[in-house]
Parts: structure tokens; C-alpha cells; sequence
């Protein structure tokens, strides 16, 4: 090659490459931006989350340097258009087309893959409505009523980039001038671009190689909760009905806890309790409504952080609008899969809100591209929660002799539960449990295909709290779903648990086990330093299944309303508000100033009187005294004056609530 001819290609490589170095520069700048802040807020520096921090650099590195490449190659490739479009055919109609096309698809590009909340809501309408609305799921005037902002929003942007088009037009600017400037001709932004591209490429590389050195050294952690799931409708807790014969059959084969309790009776309280192992008294992530939901604080590390910063990799699938990745129950899963494709209203009932399948098919999705690193997967079935709609042959599986079958038939009646009828609601109820029963075995089977077993992963059943049936208790005629009252039926759910190469010939333990003490038991058996965490309140019980440990008879519910149950030994005190008792208040209602609360008092024998039925409040006035002065203690160390932080409800979220009976 002549020397003319270098010369002559040394400047075309130049004017190729200096966008992508402009490209690198700019990804690096907001992602390094944006890492930063949520390094701060979830205060990985403090708590020495070292992967955390690099995973974090790495993730928005890798996406806002992708998306400003591919934005500013774009941009040069439209203005070549643009003036090879206007220069031959002077169609400046055409040219703007071009251009209007080419916004639209880096919008779609952008949109579609940015871990924005804001812009998660606007692809959940953008991608996900339209799709229903083109298919015939969703109709016309449901989609405009929940989407109108958005809708909106987009015509905005249309408009915006018309008008800069016209003035861009009108103005004649010369791009020329502008880009030919000192400041920005200056070589120096080309080598602080390819300076950048060091700390990327290692980022990635020492990602690379982490995985692969780390790789499969801990177990695989499976953690499967049933929404709504009290205790006792299981085989393997004593219930007469066969609704569990899977569940039942691996408890036989594992560890049974027969007193295990959530620390609320309702999700949106009970959840972030159990991912970061505290009270509610302390994440306070309690209230819905009326002006906008508790989100968790990101200063609280959940499991699937600490997990992610062990190199594990983790996956969440939710089908509870309680649970949105917006309110910051995603942080530390790589996949959180929040059902944002919705809810489809014009399938049947049983259709609309089954959740076992498409978790199914989801799941085997994920676990056929899982990586060689140990995996956490949370998963969150929802189907047996109200509002009760087995899908057939289970519809009819635990029917009462004298009524009739029919599919969805609590969706269709007109009846209200009665102490005559109520038979009718458990055996819904029943048939959901017993559809979820068979859909988790033939999971359970599917994750064995794929190398996830009881010889190489810990799996946990369990519930985040239970369900009421009209149960009566002194003062309490009884009612419906959960959330109102701290009993039993409420606050006691099933605790089912393998731990690979922990050989014990027993098979169930009575001691008591907070849902909250999960997360630092896995810690001890995956053996990453629980001590390192101060904001752990749970007690591991590893110790306990060695026999290493003595019986523990203490549990404590509650937080909503500063309500709570102490319980100790034999005996349950019980402080509670009697307008949400009474049902005259709803709990999820965040508390104001203008309203007069009342509190009572109970006491139960939980021994002698398993059922809650007979309050001794007056009868041991000693017991009552010491309790409630631990209850007092207890509440004072660990409620935190900080409410939890709160966001604005969408509309589809407010319809999902709605449809599961929390808001009216």
C-alpha cells in the first residue's frame, strides 16, 4: 500500500470510530451515575458487597454503552439518509418518515430494555396492552381507561419530535459548524473513550472468570410459597381431605416445623419481612392506600442479594401485584418476572388468575438457559388465594354432596358465606390447594430433567400467611380471606424443608420458627457469614435441626397498627385494634391523626386451647403483666420512627387489588 493511501484511510477509520469512543464516553458517564446511586442507597460500600458493586458498574455499563452506540450510529446513519434522500429526490416528506421510523425503534430498543420503573410502566402499556388490544384480550375502552397518561405521554413525544423537526428545518442549522468546535474536535475525548473501555472490558472479564472459578461450589436454593395457605389444609399437618398427597409424600422424606408463623397476615407486610429477615415493626412496609403503597427501603439486603453477591445467580417469578419489581422487591434477582404481561379479564375466572402453569412454563424457560452457578429461584404461586376459582375436574373435587358443580362457581353465585355455606368457599379453597399440589409436582419433576434435586438444593414450602373461614374467637364472630385478625388461622403456615447431606432420623420439630428465620438458616448452610449483617432479626435454626440447639417456644406477629401476638410456651397475648378486628377499618388503610384508635387484649392457652376460643386474660393477670411488658419491650427496640417510602399506585395495579379484595 502507497503512502497516498494510508493517508488517504487513516482519516476514514478516525471519522468511524470517533462516535463509538463519544458512545463509550457517554454510556460510561450515566451508567457510572446511576450505579453510584444505588450503591449508595442499598449501601453496598458499608455492608462490603463487593460483587454487588461490580455487578452493578458492569450491568448499566454494558446497557448504556450499548444504547448510546446504537443511538449515535443511528443518528449518522438517518443524517446520511436524510441528505442523500434530500439531495437526489429533494422528498423532505420522506426523509422525516425515515427519521420518525428510526426514533421509533431506538424508543422501542430503549424502552423495551431499560431498568427504569418509570419506563417499565410505560413498556407494560406500550408492548403489553396494544398486544391485548390487537389480539381482542383486552377491549378498546379498557385500554384507553387504563392507560390514558401513557397513551398521552407517547402523543407528546410524537409532537415533540415534529417540532423539533420543524425548527430544525426552519433554522437550517448547519450540524457542521457545531461538530467542527474546539471543544469537542479536541483529540483528547477519543483517548479518555478508549481509556474507558479498559474498566468495561475488565469488569466483564472478571465476571467471566468469576463464574467460572466459583462455579456450582454451594447449593441450589428453591423456595416455593403458596399465598394464602394456612397450615392445617394440608395432609402432612393433619387435614382429612387429600389436598397435598405431593407436598405430603416430601415432608414424609424431609423436615416438617409444625409451629412455624408468618410475622403478618397479610402479603405486602409478611414478604419483606422473610427477604431481609426483619419485623415489620422494622422495614414498616405495611399500608396501600389512600395516597400511594409502602415500597421496601433499598436500604434493606434481601436474601437475593447476599445470595448474588456469593455468586449465585437467582431468578423471582411473582404473580402478586403486592409485589412489583417497582417497589423494590427485585433488588438482587437478575430475572424478577412480575406478570407484566397482565392480567387477561375476558378469559374465564380460573383462567384469569391461575398461576401454577404459567409459573411452570416460565420457570422451565429459565432453568433451560441457567448458567454453571448456583441458583436461588423464589417462587410465588398465588392460585389458592381468592378469589377461589379451581379450574376443572378441581372445582368439584371437595364439592358438598348437595350442591351442584359448576366452574368459577364463587364467581357466579350471589350467596354470601354463611355458617350454612361456608362449606362451599373451603371447598374451593380446598380444590386450589390440591391443583397447586399436582402443577408443583410436575415442576418438581421437570427441575430434576434439568439437574435441581433434593441432593443438590435446599427447598422450602411454606406460606407468607394463612386464610380465615368464618373461625370464631371470644368477641370475633369470624370472617373471610386474611389480613384482619393475628389468630391461628391467620398467622400459623406450613414450614417444609431439605437440606442436601443433613441426615436426621427425626422428621418434624414443635419449636417455634418465625418466617424470618429462614433467611439466616440458609446462610449457615450455605455457609456465608450471617454475623456480618447487623440487620438480620431472625435466629438461624440449623442448630436446632442438629440437635445442637434447645427448643425454642418464642414468636412474635404483627406491626399493622402497632397491633402484635407475643407468644411464649404455652400461652399467646394477643394487642389488637378493634376497628380492624370488628371489620369497621380495613388494615391496609395507612393510619391518620383524625381517627381514634382502640386497643384490647387477649389471652389464649395454645395448648389446652388450640382454637383461640377462650380468652384467660383475667384469670392470670400475672402472665398478662409479664408479657405485656415483653411486648412493650419488644416493640420499642425494634420499631423505627422512618416510615417506609411510598410511590403513586398505577390504575392496573389498583384493578388487580381490587379483583383480589383489597381495596374496595
Amino acid at each position: 500500500m502507497s503512502s497516498d493511501n494510508r493517508h488517504s484511510y487513516k482519516p476514514t477509520l478516525v471519522k468511524l470510530f470517533s462516535p463509538a469512543l463519544w458512545g463509550i464516553l457517554l454510556g460510561f458517564i450515566i451508567g457510572f451515575i446511576l450505579s453510584l446511586i444505588s450503591i449508595i442507597n442499598n449501601r453496598y460500600i458499608p455492608q462490603k458487597m463487593t460483587r454487588l458493586i461490580f455487578s452493578s458498574l458492569k450491568e448499566n455499563f454494558n446497557f448504556y454503552v450499548i444504547f448510546f452506540l446504537v443511538f449515535i450510529y443511528s443518528s449518522y446513519i438517518l443524517w446520511f439518509l436524510f441528505l442523500f434522500l434530500v439531495k437526489k429526490n429533494k422528498d423532505r416528506a420522506t426523509a422525516l418518515t425515515l427519521i420518525f421510523l428510526a426514533v421509533s425503534g431506538l424508543s422501542y430498543y430503549f424502552i423495551q430494555h431499560s431498568r427504569l420503573s418509570s419506563l417499565q410502566r410505560l413498556r407494560s402499556v406500550l408492548f403489553t396492552k396494544v398486544n391485548g388490544l390487537l389480539q381482542g384480550k383486552i377491549k378498546f375502552m379498557e385500554f384507553l381507561n387504563t392507560s390514558k397518561k401513557y397513551i398521552v405521554l407517547v402523543l407528546f413525544l410524537f409532537l415533540l419530535i415534529g417540532f423539533l423537526y420543524w425548527i430544525f428545518m426552519k433554522t437550517k442549522i448547519r450540524w457542521n459548524k457545531i461538530c467542527n468546535t474546539p471543544f469537542l474536535k479536541t483529540s483528547i475525548w477519543r483517548y479518555v473513550g478508549i481509556f474507558l473501555i479498559i474498566p468495561i472490558f475488565l469488569l466483564n472479564a472478571a465476571d467471566f472468570i468469576d463464574s467460572k472459578s466459583n462455579a456450582a461450589k454451594n447449593y441450589n436454593i428453591v423456595w416455593v410459597l403458596i399465598d394464602a395457605l394456612r397450615a392445617d389444609h394440608l395432609g402432612c399437618y393433619g387435614y382429612e381431605k387429600n389436598t397435598s398427597p405431593f407436598m405430603d409424600q416430601f415432608a414424609s422424606e424431609s423436615m416438617l416445623f409444625k409451629s412455624a408463623f408468618s410475622q403478618e397476615s397479610y402479603t405486602m407486610a409478611s414478604v419483606p419481612s422473610y427477604f431481609t429477615s426483619t419485623y415489620p415493626l422494622e422495614h414498616r412496609v405495611l399500608y396501600d392506600h389512600p395516597d400511594g403503597i409502602d415500597v421496601l427501603h433499598p436500604k434493606f439486603l434481601t436474601l437475593a442479594e447476599i445470595l448474588k453477591n456469593n455468586n449465585y445467580c437467582s431468578a423471582a417469578f411473582v404473580f402478586n401485584p403486592h409485589l412489583k419489581a417497582e417497589y423494590h422487591f427485585d433488588q438482587g434477582f437478575d430475572l424478577y418476572d412480575d406478570n407484566k404481561e397482565g392480567w387477561n379479564y375476558s378469559l374465564p375466572p380460573n383462567e384469569t388468575f391461575e398461576t401454577a402453569k404459567k409459573i411452570h412454563h416460565k420457570l422451565k424457560r429459565y432453568v433451560k438457559k441457567k448458567k454453571n452457578r448456583p441458583v436461588f429461584l423464589y417462587l410465588h404461586y398465588r392460585d389458592i388465594h381468592a378469589p377461589y376459582v379451581p379450574p376443572p375436574p378441581y372445582h368439584k373435587m371437595f364439592l358438598p354432596a348437595d350442591i351442584e358443580p359448576q366452574v368459577d362457581i364463587l364467581h357466579e353465585t350471589t350467596l354470601s358465606p354463611s355458617r350454612d355455606n361456608i362449606d362451599l368457599w373451603i371447598s374451593q379453597y380446598d380444590g386450589e390447594i390440591r391443583y397447586t399440589d399436582d402443577v408443583l409436582k410436575q415442576t418438581f419433576e421437570m427441575l430434576e430433567s434439568y439437574g435441581i434435586d433434593k441432593n443438590n438444593s435446599i427447598i422450602i414450602f411454606t406460606s407468607d400467611h394463612g386464610e380465615e373461614f368464618l373461625d370464631e374467637h371470644p368477641d370475633d364472630p369470624g370472617g373471610l380471606y386474611h389480613g384482619r385478625t393475628l389468630y391461628h388461622e391467620q398467622i400459623h403456615v406450613p414450614l417444609i424443608m431439605s437440606i442436601p447431606g443433613i441426615k436426621t432420623e427425626r422428621k418434624t420439630w414443635d419449636s417455634y420458627i418465625e418466617l424470618i428465620d429462614i433467611f439466616p438458616t440458609i446462610l449457615d448452610v450455605t455457609k456465608i457469614d450471617k454475623d456480618q449483617f447487623s440487620q438480620i432479626q431472625g435466629k438461624s435454626f440449623l442448630g436446632l435441626i442438629l440437635n445442637k440447639e434447645k427448643k425454642r417456644y418464642f414468636a412474635y406477629s404483627g406491626g399493622n397498627y402497632n397491633r402484635g401476638v407475643l407468644i411464649e410456651k404455652e400461652w399467646k397475648y394477643y394487642f389488637y385494634e378493634k376497628k380492624i378486628k370488628n371489620g369497621e377499618m380495613n388494615q391496609h388503610r395507612r393510619p391518620t391523626d383524625e381517627v381514634r384508635y382502640i386497643y384490647g387484649e387477649q389471652l389464649f392457652n395454645i395448648i389446652k386451647d388450640p382454637g383461640e376460643l377462650k380468652n384467660v386474660l383475667r384469670m392470670h393477670e400475672n402472665i398478662v403483666s409479664a408479657m405485656r411488658e415483653k411486648y412493650t419491650e419488644l416493640i420499642s427496640k425494634h420499631m423505627t420512627s422512618q416510615n417506609a417510602p411510598k410511590k403513586q399506585m398505577d390504575e392496573e395495579t389498583r384493578k388487580k387489588l381490587k379483583a383480589l379484595g383489597y381495596i374496595k
